[in-house]
């Protein structure tokens, strides 16, 4: 479910008011809006969300919103809207970030891509020939500027060419401006969350179940 979501992050998040449908009378926006100080979310908390999907089944209306901040999204920062056939909607799971804009508001990148990548294989221990090849890089525009995406050449071990794109990490005392980089091996598929600010590995998880007997 995370691949999804950071997936369908990297196709939206430049086209936020072609996309997302930001009007204000757009009333699953409303409803959200006035249901926030329960989930004590500010207004900006919710002001540059985007929509990761919008659908219905079975009668039921669903809207997943993502949280984003100057372009960047929070890494499994998503909201969720149930509207039944009732038509009463309801909120059914909130893992926003209150007071999202301050708490983060300083923060720039100190640490490019490249040396992003270079942590994030010494620390799976894959060995890597000279600098990794650009293939591919998407900046933001505007209030969207601090957004980045890249994309490199795979080579030796690494099956698949490697996407990083910048991400809100939420930890458990801080929030920090990092590179979620993924990386699909033979029998492994790592995802990881890269400080931006010193290059520290925040965070790993591996889409591949290992079983042992």
């Amino acid at each position: 479910m995370k691949f999804f979501q950071i997936s369908l992050i990297s196709l939206f998040i430049l086209n936020v008011q072609e996309l997302c449908s930001q009007s204000l009378k757009d009333p699953v926006r409303q409803f959200v809006r006035q249901e926030l100080p329960q989930w004590k979310l500010l207004p900006a908390d919710f002001e540059d969300a985007i929509v990761l999907d919008d659908f219905e089944s079975g009668g039921f209306h669903y809207v997943y919103f993502q949280q984003t901040f100057r372009g960047v999204a929070v890494f499994n920062g998503i909201l969720n809207v149930v509207e039944p056939p009732s038509g009463v909607k309801r909120i059914s799971g909130v893992r926003f970030v209150p007071n999202l804009a301050k708490r983060v508001e300083a923060q720039s990148v100190k640490i490019d891509a490249v040396q992003a990548l270079s942590s994030a294989l010494t620390h799976l221990g894959i060995p890597w020939s000279g600098s990794p090849v650009l293939i591919s890089s998407v900046n933001g525009k505007g209030s969207k500027r601090l957004y980045q995406k890249v994309e490199f050449e795979k080579q030796g071990s690494v099956e698949e060419n490697i996407p990083a794109e910048l991400v809100w990490t939420v930890l458990e005392e801080r929030i920090e401006l990092s590179w979620n980089i993924r990386i699909k091996l033979k029998n492994d598929w790592w995802e990881l969350r890269v400080s931006a600010l010193n290059g520290e590995v925040l965070e790993k998880n591996n889409w591949v179940s290992h079983c042992s007997f």
